[in-house]
């Protein structure tokens, strides 16, 4: 198929060029470019669309037509699964998306962020001469941050009102919803208050779905981590979380920062700190820590099929951890400079994690992300055996790479060859 696409936009390209210049259309050399490289747009939407429906759309809408009928041995002569026990359970799974609301209490204005930019230019700086940084002024900014319930005025444009990532959280519910049918939404309050669990202390949901909690309280952390030791699923959908650690008052409804995100705070004074709270318990049961290369020093990823820029992202650091797509990152500062940014998953006591290790609210609108998350992650963290349909969406990408530059480099070989006879046609004086 992608052969056949190549030889088409070859043929059409050399049948086109030669009978404008037959018929003495004598163009600019801009807008001879320009003209040329509109019919390139128009083949590569084509070669995109039947791609997408060719290789991944179909085999994969076939999968979810199995799953929505319960037709286990179309299931498994798609997947390659010997295992038929679980197919009508996993049905009528249940999830839960944790929202994250402590972080939207970090995030308001008139919070923490407001404290970092005041502070902690100058705590780096500091830091370089090994100096300890302590700070006593603006404490309040630190201390008592109520949780905003729906829209707030967000620390970087306090003069209107929004909800950060709504729609990448919106976006999941109806993914999770078209693969199960029993979808509820909770917070970090919740969490914190142990309501993923029964009251016998097993787990009251299957699989957690996990946004952008970059603040969490101890509580939280602690039952997260049990959730999966007692046999459930996490899947996080974006990197940079579990990060900072906070205190919930339930009664007041307000977190105060702890420690992380650079700071420790003791309620008098605010000291430096480390960066990534819980760096060694995340490595060992979520596989991975938070890459801290700022989104200001850009890098780039070889493999990249949602076309994903450099925000937030996390690295792997468990051996343990399956690697499911490699972005593979290079060019990146020293201290990372062996860092593997991948979707990976994870077992951990009798659970299991799944991370797609970017900052995936970023690429919300990709079409081929919203269908890798709909066809392979959202089921995997269900538990149905999705390495077929992996392994096609990598070969898929990588062909869709490797067409997409061929085509473009030939074209552009052609371009310039044609170039030259219509320079030679129109000489400069």
């Amino acid at each position: 198929m992608l052969f056949f696409i190549y030889k088409f936009e070859k043929l059409l390209t050399n049948l086109f060029l030669p009978h404008q210049l037959y018929n003495g259309i004598k163009k600019s050399s801009s807008d001879m470019k320009n003209h040329y490289m509109s019919i390139k747009f128009c083949l590569y939407s084509a070669i995109i669309f039947i791609f997408t429906i060719s290789l991944y759309v179909v085999p994969t809408y076939s999968f979810n037509s199995a799953i929505a009928t319960n037709d286990i041995n179309t299931l498994q002569a798609i997947e390659g699964s010997n295992d038929t026990s679980s197919v009508a359970d996993e049905a009528i799974q249940k999830i839960a998306l944790i929202k994250n609301k402590f972080t939207y209490a970090a995030y308001q204005n008139g919070s923490f962020y407001n404290f970092y930019g005041m502070y902690s230019p100058g705590m780096f700086d500091r830091l370089d001469d090994d100096l300890n940084t302590t700070i006593t002024n603006n404490l309040n900014l630190l201390t008592a941050r109520s949780i905003p319930e729906g829209e707030f005025p967000f620390y970087l444009h306090p003069a209107y009102k929004d909800e950060p990532y709504i729609q990448y959280y919106y976006l999941i519910h109806d993914l999770a919803k078209r693969n199960n049918t029993i979808v509820e939404n909770l917070t970090d309050m919740d969490v914190d208050q142990g309501k993923i669990f029964r009251e016998n202390g097993e787990n009251a949901y299957d699989v957690l779905i996990l946004f952008h909690n970059e603040y969490v309280s101890q509580s939280e952390y602690n039952n997260l981590k049990r959730f999966v030791e007692n046999g459930g699923t996490i899947l996080f959908t974006e990197g940079n979380v579990l990060y900072a650690e906070i205190d919930y008052d339930p009664v007041n409804e307000t977190i105060t920062l702890v420690d992380g995100h650079n700071w420790k705070f003791n309620g008098t004074a605010a000291v430096n700190s480390v960066a990534e709270r819980w760096l060694d318990e995340n490595r060992d049961w979520m596989g991975s820590n938070f890459l801290n290369v700022p989104s200001g020093k850009p890098f780039p990823f070889k493999f990249n099929p949602f076309n994903y820029t450099h925000t937030e992202e996390q690295h792997l650091t468990n051996s343990k951890a399956k690697i499911l797509l490699n972005y593979e990152a290079y060019n990146l500062p020293e201290e990372y400079s062996n860092a593997t940014v991948a979707t990976y998953e994870m077992q951990y006591g009798k659970g299991k994690i799944v991370h797609l290790g970017l900052w995936g609210h970023m690429v919300k609108d990709n079409p081929l992300f919203i269908d890798y998350m709909d066809r392979v992650l959202i089921p995997l963290a269900l538990g149905q055996n999705v390495t077929k349909l992996n392994n096609s969406f990598i070969k898929g990408a990588l062909n869709m790479a490797n067409l997409t530059k061929s085509v473009s480099d030939d074209s552009e070989q052609r371009f310039n060859d044609t170039q030259l006879v219509v320079d030679s046609q129109n000489p400069r004086s």
